[in-house]
């Protein structure tokens, strides 16, 4: 395998949108668990987009479900939620860097390893 330095000209959009909703859901379930152990009156969902030095978000304020089955059903929404929030944010962020590469010139480079393609 060769390793080779590119430039990045452009991200897919899809590919970056399910990287964020990935990365998000996971703290999402993570933030969920902790709802689920702790005692907090109300849970705050968010919805919006989150990158860094870019926090464009709307929260929805829920009141704590009296029963066990009632809290869980509200911490699996908090991280559909939060998974959604990153699908919004990788796809914006894909659409800048794309728009940013195109017209600015600005691209950043990542490392490529190449393989030989075998024939069966």
């Amino acid at each position: 395998m060769n390793s080779e330095i590119k430039t990045i000209r452009s991200l897919g959009l899809r590919s970056t949108a399910k990287l964020f909703a990935a990365w998000y859901g996971f703290w999402g379930t993570v933030a969920g668990i902790v709802y689920l152990f702790s005692r907090p009156e109300h849970l705050n969902v968010p919805f919006g987009l989150f990158v860094p030095f870019v926090d464009l978000h709307l929260n929805f304020s829920i009141v704590r479900a009296p029963t066990f089955s009632g809290v869980i059903v509200q911490a699996v929404l908090f991280n559909l939620f939060c998974a959604a929030s990153g699908w919004v944010s990788g796809i914006l962020v894909a659409l800048l860097y794309n728009l940013a590469s195109k017209y600015l010139g600005f691209q950043l480079t990542g490392s490529t390893e190449t393989q030989q393609l075998t024939e069966t």
